[in-house]
């Protein structure tokens, strides 16, 4: 938390990302809360405190723009009629200047000099900003040169909301979405190009050496979250605006977009008090990211650019490893649910969603294969669904002779000595035996049979079960993987 006294004698916060924590008398944590920028600290570093003491307040409707240094404000190409306009309120005496909206070369901006002359800080004023320091005033550390108003967003109905959630679900780019670091660093910015605003965002070593620096377009116009001299980390937003989940995917990885998708729909229906259980949405996500597209094919069979399913990546993978040879490198694509459909394995569960003739036709043109493996392809086709007891393990098994153990226990059968059960039917009927395992103790009696010549549902003949070893095409399905 970086925070300086103002001429009032109270703490400013002056960064986004400062924390207070709260620990004990062993240093260990208990809590920990964000301080936003422009908060007022009440509490000293390494004071004690009792519960329910005031740590900061702040005002949460508006935006505050905050000097870091002391010295002499300018307006730099702020004109009064051109970039910004004057308000005068009734019953106020004071007029407020704010920002408006223009075109041209004109940045407007706050700059913060020395007695000599020299820049001391610069603050870029969005629009709509309202200003509150005049030309030329004398400020001090901490003290407001400018703030803008918080959008809060109107009341969302169910209906208003569902277009947000068929913009995650389809994952398109969102209308002005916001602009992210590519990388972690310390930012600073550079010369305006083409009427946009440069953000350049600098890592540096531990001298302080430049390791690398990745310059940011920022259109003219949109509120900055950063400033010059603030650390920020690889996938942090710096200007407002919603986020594209590509580029979260891009900059921070797998889990970090998933996360924010599930965040972003659950928000959605939470807001109008509708609840869903974030395991089908996760269910929904993982088949939106089930595809990789090959970088490097190393000494696997892909090609460079082809689009492949994560399980077959990983078990060509696994193979090559196990081999002593180069494993195949790849990124993980975000598809929306559309077109996650319609790049499924199966062509009879891709034409019965959407563009039946194109995906028929290529799948005749490429000379694909159905291997039946999913629900939709079953149901279409009239077979049983491979799920539950719908498993071909399953439903080839069949049962060879019936036992009534009522009889047995009765004393009615033949079984064991005087008419009773025998140690290995006592075993089967506490359940210590399974019933499955193909003999009851040593006696060797088989009491179930699998892989059966016809198929008890329909006694249609049928195939025994298939395996890896009777497909020679690489692209078929793994019988014996759970997955």
């Amino acid at each position: 938390l970086k925070a300086v006294e103002n001429a009032d004698g109270k703490l400013v916060a002056l960064n986004k990302r400062g924390d207070i924590v709260i620990v004990d008398d062993d240093g260990i944590e208990l809590e920990r809360h964000n301080v936003p920028l422009g908060a007022a600290v009440h509490v000293q570093e390494g004071k004690k405190i009792k519960t329910g003491t005031v740590l900061c307040k702040w005002d949460p409707f508006t935006i505050p723009i905050i000097s870091e240094t002391e010295g002499r404000v300018r307006y730099a190409d702020l004109v009064e009629g051109k970039t910004f306009k004057t308000e005068k309120e009734k019953g106020k005496k004071r007029a407020t200047r704010v920002v408006i909206e223009h075109k041209g070369d004109l940045h407007p901006q706050l700059v913060v000099e020395d007695k000599k002359g020299n820049v001391l800080g610069l603050y870029p004023v969005p629009e709509k900003a309202y200003l509150e320091v005049e030309d030329g005033q004398k400020i001090g550390q901490g003290e407001l040169l400018a703030k803008s108003s918080r959008e809060a967003g109107g009341t969302q109905d169910i209906t208003g909301g569902l277009p947000r959630v068929t913009e995650l679900f389809e994952a398109r780019k969102p209308k002005d979405p916001s602009i992210m670091s590519e990388i972690d660093g310390v930012v600073e910015f550079g010369d305006h190009k083409r009427g946009k605003r440069t953000i350049i965002v600098k890592a540096l070593g531990p001298g302080g050496e430049v390791l690398e620096e990745v310059e940011h377009s920022v259109p003219q116009g949109k509120h900055l979250r950063v400033h010059k001299g603030d650390e920020v980390r690889a996938g942090e937003p710096l200007v407002d605006g919603p986020l594209y989940p590509e580029d979260i995917l891009r900059i921070r990885g797998d889990e970090e977009v998933q996360e924010y998708l599930m965040r972003e729909i659950q928000n959605v229906y939470r807001s109008q008090s509708v609840p869903i259980d974030d395991k089908h949405v996760e269910t929904i996500l993982s088949q939106m990211m089930r595809k990789i597209q090959v970088n490097d094919p190393g000494d696997s069979d892909f090609l460079p650019g082809a689009v492949v399913d994560k399980h077959r990546f990983r078990l060509q993978n696994e193979r090559l490893r196990s081999e002593r040879r180069k494993p195949a490198t790849g990124h993980t694509l975000l598809l929306g649910i559309t077109k996650a459909s319609l790049s499924s394995d199966s062509f009879i569960s891709a034409a019965s969603f959407q563009e039946t003739t194109k995906v028929l036709t290529e799948a005749a043109l490429a000379g694909k294969r159905d291997y039946l493996v999913g629900l939709k392809e079953n149901v279409i086709l009239g077979h049983m669904v491979p799920t539950g007891t719908g498993f071909r393990e399953h439903y080839r098994t069949r049962v060879k002779k019936n036992i009534d153990f009522g009889e047995l226990r009765t004393g009615s059968g033949a079984v064991g000595m005087g008419g009773g059960l025998d140690a290995d039917m006592e075993a089967l009927l506490a359940g210590s035996v399974d019933p499955l395992a193909g003999s009851l103790g040593a006696t060797g009696t088989d009491d179930v049979m699998l892989a059966p010549e016809t198929d008890p549902m329909t006694d249609i003949q049928v195939p025994p079960p298939p395996a890896m070893e009777q497909v020679s095409d690489p692209d078929a399905p793994d019988w014996d993987d759970p997955l």
